[in-house]
């Protein structure tokens, strides 16, 4: 009891030990990335942007496939396995069996998932775009279709590239759901690079760990780090580096913002954004209040503890956002080199 007495009061007198302690059995607990981990303003020094992984955050070093990974290449390799088959019409393998998990294969060409609790993980996908606009993986969910059941998917540790050597023609993205309609979608530590936009998650899902730099263009886009378009009904974007600014395009477009949440099929609503490093675009977020739809203020769009390079912008580091409106937030959030507050 003596023991435990001491213990007690030799923390109490430094809370700063308590802080440290109580991280690392949440770092423990979650592993090297996990959402409960703690956001990384209390981890990490300033200037993350030039080396973002020794802050704490994704990028090429900690994210895409485990290290020794060894590849089968897709269709030249192997056309078939458990679960899913190369498509010529798809170009590219179409996942049709519940429960499969893609890992390991180097596939030159889209994969499409349609069908329930599919793993895409350690795997390289390259797609060239075309004017069909292919994305790199594709989750297919349809309420009222029984042929398109993707959901519950898992994406995880994936280099995912929309612009592969030799190509002049983007995919439009890492990550789409196709329909906006499929539920709990996870998204996690993948390497996202040349696709038009980065990852597009509409109704459901779990956004975490990626790195999404470097993205492709032709003439006329307008590109999103991670986006969402309206009627979600819980989206997190959760501890992922987008860092945008600075690519010069040619033949009109540009980035719009790392994080843009729009009202362009629906009101919007419930999407999260917390402790992601971000900069680039027009603006770096934009939070709801506008879109082809737009009528009424987003609600339930929170921004909380994101890390913005600041400066790195063309004119603001926020757009279409109202702090009071239902259930919005803006809470520290912050610069990269100074840690200096932005304001919503």
């Amino acid at each position: 009891m003596a023991e435990l007495t001491y213990f007690y009061v030799w923390l109490v007198a430094r809370p700063r030990w308590v802080l440290l302690l109580l991280l690392g059995i949440l770092l423990t607990a979650g592993g090297c990335y996990s959402v409960q981990r703690a956001p990384s303003v209390y981890l990490a020094s300033t200037n993350c942007a030039a080396s973002p992984s020794a802050c704490g955050y994704p990028d090429a070093t900690n994210t895409g496939p485990a290290a020794g990974t060894t590849f089968t290449k897709v269709p030249s390799q192997l056309t078939s396995g458990p679960g899913w088959a190369w498509s010529t019409g798809l170009d590219g393998i179409r996942v049709t069996g519940t429960g499969a998990v893609l890992s390991g294969l180097d596939v030159t060409g889209q994969i499409i998932i349609d069908a329930p609790n599919v793993t895409v993980k350690n795997n390289i996908v390259s797609v060239c775009g075309d004017s069909s606009d292919p994305d790199v993986i594709a989750v297919r969910y349809m309420a009222s279709d029984p042929s398109y059941r993707g959901s519950n998917p898992t994406i995880s540790h994936n280099t995912l590239n929309g612009t592969p050597a030799g190509c002049s023609y983007r995919a439009r993205s890492g990550v789409r759901d196709i329909y906006g309609e499929a539920p709990n979608v996870t998204v996690d530590g993948n390497n996202i690079t040349g696709t038009g936009n980065g990852i597009t998650v509409e109704y459901s899902g779990t956004i975490v760990n990626n790195w999404i730099h470097q993205l492709g263009h032709i003439a006329g886009d307008h590109h999103s780090g991670i986006s969402a378009h309206g009627g979600a009904v819980g989206l997190l974007w959760q501890h992922n580096t987008v860092l945008l600014y600075g690519q010069v395009f040619a033949g009109g477009g540009g980035v719009s913002g790392a994080l843009t949440v729009y009202a362009d099929f629906g009101h919007a609503q419930n999407v999260t954004a917390q402790d992601n490093l971000i900069s680039g675009g027009s603006y770096v977020v934009y939070g709801g209040n506008s879109g082809d739809s737009y009528t009424t203020p987003s609600t339930n769009v929170k921004f909380l503890s994101n890390r913005f390079v600041c400066d790195a912008w063309l004119y603001g580091p926020v757009a279409a956002f109202n702090a009071a409106s239902s259930g919005n937030a803006w809470t520290n959030n912050y610069c990269d080199q100074t840690k200096a507050a932005v304001s919503g």
